[in-house]
This record gives structure tokens, sequence and C-alpha cells, in this order.
């Protein structure tokens, strides 16, 4: 069974990114791709990826962080079939901590 890939406009739908911030993090190395004469191509586990990317810089991680962060949690889950469901939680379902002075 072929495996299933996606075009770019497809998964900026998808994951709530821009071509252009989706374009850059496969440059920077932070996405797999598979590149076609017609353009870049994405598989299931590259959407998976692009919407940890999203969520990490929507709490505020630079690059370098979600790099470290992405690498990270492919070891647990390899190590021990961990599933980071933090990172798939809606931002508006996660409590803030207020700071007490």
């Amino acid at each position: 069974m072929p495996e299933i890939l996606y075009e770019i406009n497809v998964v900026a739908e998808r994951v709530g990114l821009s071509p252009q911030a989706i374009r850059a993090y496969v440059r920077q190395g932070l996405v797999p791709v598979c590149r076609q004469k017609g353009g870049l191509l994405f598989n299931p586990q590259a959407l998976k990826r692009l919407e940890r990317i999203r969520l990490l810089r929507e709490f505020g991680v630079n690059t370098p962080g979600i790099e470290i962060i992405l690498r990270l949690l492919e070891r647990l889950e390899a190590a021990q079939g961990f599933g980071p469901r933090w990172l798939e939680t809606p931002l508006r379902k996660i409590p803030v901590l207020e700071q007490e002075d």
C-alpha cells in the first residue's frame, strides 16, 4: 500500500501554519519532506511534527529549543512508547499558574 503524501497547501491548512513557515522548517531540517517535481510532499508523521512545532512556537520556544525538544521526544517515544499527550493538548485547556508576589 503506498504511503499517503500531502501537498504543502493541504498541510498548511491542516496544521495552521503558512506554506512559507513550513518551507522554513524544512530548510532548517526540522521536518522531513519528500521532494517531487511539483513541489514538496509530506507524510502523516511530518504533519504530526509540524503540529508539535506550531504548539511549541505558541509556547514561545525558539528554533534551537524546538529541535532539542523534538529530538528528546523522539528518543523517549522510541525507548518507552512514551506518548507526550501534553503536546496534543490545546493551549486553551492548559491552566495558567499565577505567580504570587
